[in-house]
């Protein structure tokens, strides 16, 4: 991890001076496809989708902690991914959640 201090000079002339940092851990999880079955099966196949998910979120939420715990004075954090999946990992923690979709390939 690098922590970088930073500073701006503001229109007032004033400096903004602030620290940031990256640190990141990859969590790799099997997540059950798509199927061709449909009626009875498709509730239990959403089951297990959803069953999945929290399992993966656990996995994040595991690693996130230690982070979370090194820096106790962290004010924002900028996480990627699927809207509803941020909300389940940021449970419980107190940081201003900002969802916004953005496209995986630029335009051409």
């Amino acid at each position: 991890m690098q922590i970088q201090k930073k500073k701006i000079k503001k229109e007032d002339g004033r400096y903004l001076i602030y620290y940031t940092f990256v640190e990141h851990e990859i969590i790799r999880s099997s997540v059950m496809g798509k199927h061709s079955k449909g009626g009875w099966s498709q509730k239990r196949f959403q089951s297990l989708v959803e069953e999945d998910v929290r399992h993966h979120a656990d996995k994040v939420r595991a690693a996130l902690a230690p982070m979370m715990g090194k820096h106790k004075d962290i004010q924002y954090v900028i996480a990627g991914g699927e809207g509803k999946l941020i909300k389940i990992i940021l449970e419980g923690y107190n940081y201003p959640l900002v969802i916004k979709s953005m496209a995986a390939e630029p335009d051409k």
